[in-house]
């Protein structure tokens, strides 16, 4: 069975304004891609654009459908935001009173002379951690513009 862990969001001090990390039990999610040689990314959540905001919160709470095509979630991006210069994604699954993140996975565009494709790596040094809903809803509310 997959651990409970405790999820929380804090502000962090970097060059983007208004970014925000994601703790897993007190580690940082993004100190963790950085080691694994996955950084100058940054948060999908918190960047002060409402509307990108809101629909984070939407996807993480289930409320709909994950926007990538295997149905995972964009948890870290490219500090522009384009989603073509590569990102992190989880699957998010809510069951039984939790929520699961489950299938990290690395993303990113290859470009070729007449073709655009996405190729998608799985970051297996992440392993799934289960959050209980009470816990894991109050820290994305959180969360401020």
């Amino acid at each position: 069975m997959v651990p409970i862990k405790k999820l929380t969001i804090e502000k962090i001090s970097n060059r983007h304004s208004g970014e925000y990390d994601f703790f897993v039990s007190g580690k940082s999610l993004l100190q963790e891609l950085k080691g694994l040689g996955r950084g100058g990314m940054v948060a999908n959540l918190g960047s002060e654009r409402d509307l990108v905001d809101t629909q984070m919160r939407e996807l993480l709470l289930c409320e709909v459908a994950g926007t990538t095509a295997n149905g995972h979630i964009p948890l870290y991006v490219c500090p522009c935001r384009d989603l073509a210069c590569g990102y992190i994604s989880v699957k998010v699954t809510h069951s039984k009173g939790c929520f699961i993140w489950s299938n990290f996975a690395y993303h990113w565009t290859d470009f070729t002379q007449n073709e655009v494709s996405e190729s998608v790596t799985q970051i297996s040094e992440l392993k799934a951690s289960r959050f209980k809903e009470a816990d894991y809803t109050a820290a994305l509310g959180h969360v401020s513009h």
